[in-house]
């Protein structure tokens, strides 16, 4: 979805929302007050896993101490440096530096990802053979773009279904509680157009300020009028 001032970087929460190593997700909706039943009005109890859809993970992911949702503040998860790299990956493939076309601008503070993976998301693929970021990738991240803050991509998870033990290790050089880059998995870049990423700043908003290791969340790519 997008208009002139903006463009939704993230995708709604469904009963078919894709589930990492799933076909689908496992939330569940447990009517509590009904109207139908003599109640003044409807209420629910919705029931998931907080890695599900759009969402954020924070150092608390891969470290007991490290910080949450609640440790961050609202301007901390705001990005004014945006930049998309356009790389296709197949089955299981790990994404490594020398795949990326373009050099990354040294202000960028938040790093975008597409591989085209979006358009499998309705596939039982898409959960069980995603692909991933590599240790070697995560690393040139780390070492080369100290500006970077964030990176987001259009796959369930950085850590392909395939390659599970290379995913950890990879969650823990990103999310590193020094200098942590946090994580935004399965985002919708579909819309987001490299050539107009000047025009625009990327702001996210988890659902929960939580004392916990990662949110859904919703992602918005905002016009910056001020460019």
């Amino acid at each position: 979805m997008s208009c002139d001032n903006y463009i939704v970087l993230s995708y709604p929460i469904t009963a078919t929302t894709p589930q990492y190593g799933q076909e689908r997700s496992d939330i569940t909706i447990e009517p509590r007050k009904q109207i139908q039943n003599g109640d003044s009005s409807n209420t629910f109890r919705v029931c998931m896993e907080n890695h599900i859809g759009t969402h954020i993970d924070f150092p608390k992911h891969f470290q007991s101490n490290g910080k949450s949702v609640l440790d961050y503040e609202w301007e901390e998860l705001i990005f004014t440096e945006p930049y998309l790299c356009d790389v296709n990956l197949e089955s299981g493939q790990l994404l490594q530096a020398d795949m990326m076309e373009k050099e990354i601008p040294d202000k960028t503070d938040i790093l975008l990802i597409r591989s085209g993976w979006s358009k499998k998301r309705s596939d039982k693929v898409y959960t069980t053979e995603n692909p991933g970021i590599s240790l070697e990738f995560a690393h040139h991240i780390r070492n080369n773009y100290p500006s970077i803050r964030a990176i987001g991509f259009d796959f369930v998870s950085a850590t392909s279904f395939l390659n599970r033990e290379i995913g950890r290790d990879v969650h823990r050089i990103l999310l590193n509680d020094g200098n942590p880059i946090l994580i935004i998995e399965d985002m919708n870049l579909d819309l987001f157009k490299e050539e107009n990423r000047h025009n625009y700043i990327v702001a996210v908003f988890p659902y929960w300020k939580l004392e916990i290791d990662s949110s859904p969340c919703m992602v918005l790519a905002v016009r910056n009028h001020s460019k």
